[in-house]
C-alpha cells in the first residue's frame, strides 16, 4: 500500500513551514502604527506580501477546503465586488476618485483572508497552534507597546495605535479570537491564559466604553463554552489585578490612576449616549433613505443634507453598510457570518456577538483582525465536524473490529 506521505515534495512542506512561522512573526506588527490612520501601515505591508505568497504557494490546497470555508470565501469575494462596484460607480459619477481607494481596504483583508485559509487548510491542527501562537505573540506584542508608551498623563492610553478604540478593539479581537480556540483543548497554556489577562487589562486601559461592555459579553461566551471554565476565570481575576498593579508600579500612581479614569468614563455615559444615533451618523441613513436599496459607497460626504460639523462617517459596521451599500452588501455580509457561525455553540456565538456589539457604534470593517477572526470561526466549526466525523469513524472501526 502506497504511504500517504509518500507523495509529498519535501520542498513544499518547507515552504509550508516557513510560512507557518512567518505568520507567526508578522501578525503581531498590525499592532504597531507608524503612519498615520487610513495609510498602509509597516505591518500591513508584510502581510500582503505574505499573503500573497501564501495563496501562491498553496493554491493547491483550496480543494481541500471544507465546503463551508468555500462559501465563506465566496461570500466574502461577493461583498468586496458588490463594494467595488458600488463605490466605483460613485466615483465616475462624482469626479471623486478618494471614493475608488476605498475598495483597497476590502480588497486588502479579502487577500490576507485567503492567505490566511490557505495556511489553515492543508492540516487543521498544525493550522490552529499556529494561529493561536500567532495570536499570543500578537497579545505580548500589543502590551509590550502599551506598556513602553503609557502616558499617565493621558486620560485614555493608545499602545502602539493611533487612538484608545484601536486599542480597544484590536485587544478585544484577540480576546476573541483566544476564546474561539480555548473551547478545543481541555488544557490552556500558560502563555493562552497570560494572553487572555493582558488583552482584557488592554481593552480595560483603553477606556472605551463599548469595547469594555463587549469584552464583558465574550468573557461570559467564555465561561459557557469552556470546561472548567471558573478555574481560568479564577486565574484571570488574581493575574490581571496583580499586571494592573505592576503597570500602576512602573508609573508611580499605585492603583489610582485607572480608578480615576474610570470614574472620569463613567461620569460622561449620559453625555455619550445623548443623541447617539445623530453623533454614531445614523440620522444620514434616516435623512437620506434613498440610498439603503443600492448603497451611496464611501466618502463625498458633502452630498448630504447635513451641517458640515456632522458630517463624518458613519460610527457603526452596519450603519455603513446599510447607507454605504445597500441592502445587498448589509445581505451578504449577514450571510457570511451566518455561515461563519455555521456548527458553532452557543458559548462561541455569544463571543462573536462581542465584536459585532461594539460594530453598532464604531466602524470595523477595514480593521483586518476582525475578518481573520471570522475565518477562524469558520475553521472552528469545521474542527468541530471534522472532530464528530473521527469519532462516529472511529466508533464504526471498532464495532467492525468486534464483529470479526
Amino acid at each position: 500500500m502506497k504511504n500517504h506521505y509518500s507523495s509529498c515534495n519535501p520542498y513544499k512542506i518547507n515552504i509550508h513551514n516557513l510560512l507557518s512561522v512567518s505568520f507567526v512573526l508578522i501578525l503581531p506588527l498590525g499592532a504597531f502604527y507608524a503612519l498615520p490612520s487610513g495609510l498602509p501601515q509597516p505591518g500591513d505591508i508584510f502581510l500582503l506580501l505574505w499573503s500573497l505568497l501564501a495563496i501562491i504557494f498553496g493554491v493547491k490546497n483550496f480543494s481541500k477546503l471544507e465546503v463551508s470555508i468555500r462559501h465563506f470565501l465566496l461570500y466574502f469575494l461577493l461583498l468586496v465586488f458588490y463594494i467595488y462596484l458600488v463605490n466605483s460607480y460613485w466615483s465616475v459619477v462624482l469626479y471623486d476618485f478618494s471614493m475608488w481607494i476605498n475598495n483597497a481596504f476590502y480588497i486588502y483583508n479579502f487577500v490576507v483572508t485567503l492567505g490566511v485559509a490557505t495556511l489553515l487548510s492543508p492540516n487543521y491542527d498544525a493550522g490552529r497552534a499556529c494561529v493561536i501562537k500567532a495570536f499570543i505573540y500578537s497579545t505580548f506584542f500589543c502590551f509590550f507597546l502599551l506598556l513602553l508608551n503609557f502616558d499617565i498623563s493621558l486620560g485614555r492610553q493608545t499602545g502602539g495605535f493611533n487612538n484608545p478604540n484601536q486599542l480597544g478593539y484590536y485587544a478585544l479581537l484577540l480576546f476573541c479570537g483566544l476564546s474561539i480556540f480555548a473551547g478545543s483543548s481541555s488544557q490552556l497554556s500558560i502563555q493562552h491564559k497570560v494572553s487572555l489577562a493582558l488583552s482584557t487589562l488592554m481593552v480595560l486601559f483603553s477606556f472605551s466604553l463599548t469595547a469594555t461592555v463587549a469584552l464583558g459579553i465574550a468573557w461570559f461566551g467564555f465561561s459557557v463554552r469552556v470546561k472548567k471554565a471558573f478555574r481560568y476565570i479564577f486565574f484571570m481575576a488574581l493575574l490581571t489585578p496583580f499586571l494592573y498593579f505592576l503597570v500602576s508600579f512602573a508609573t508611580l500612581y499605585e492603583n489610582v490612576y485607572l480608578v480615576k479614569q474610570w470614574e472620569n468614563r463613567v461620569s460622561v455615559i449620559d453625555t455619550k449616549t445623548d443623541n447617539v444615533f445623530e453623533k454614531r451618523g445614523y440620522m444620514r441613513i434616516l435623512e437620506n433613505p434613498e440610498y439603503i436599496v443600492l448603497g451611496a459607497g464611501e466618502g463625498a460626504r458633502w452630498r448630504f443634507t447635513e451641517n458640515r460639523e456632522t458630517t463624518v462617517e458613519i460610527h457603526s459596521t452596519v450603519g455603513t453598510l446599510l447607507f454605504s451599500y445597500g441592502l445587498p452588501g448589509l445581505f451578504l455580509f449577514v450571510l457570511l457570518v451566518l455561515t461563519a457561525l455555521k456548527g458553532v455553540d452557543i458559548g462561541g456565538v455569544i463571543i462573536v456577538l462581542s465584536p459585532l456589539l461594539y460594530s453598532l457604534t464604531h466602524q470595523g470593517l477595514r480593521t483586518t483582525t476582525f475578518w481573520i477572526f471570522l475565518l477562524l470561526v469558520a475553521f472552528y466549526a469545521k474542527g468541530l465536524t471534522n472532530t464528530k466525523s473521527q469519532v462516529v469513524m472511529g466508533s464504526r472501526r471498532v464495532g467492525t473490529l468486534a464483529l470479526n
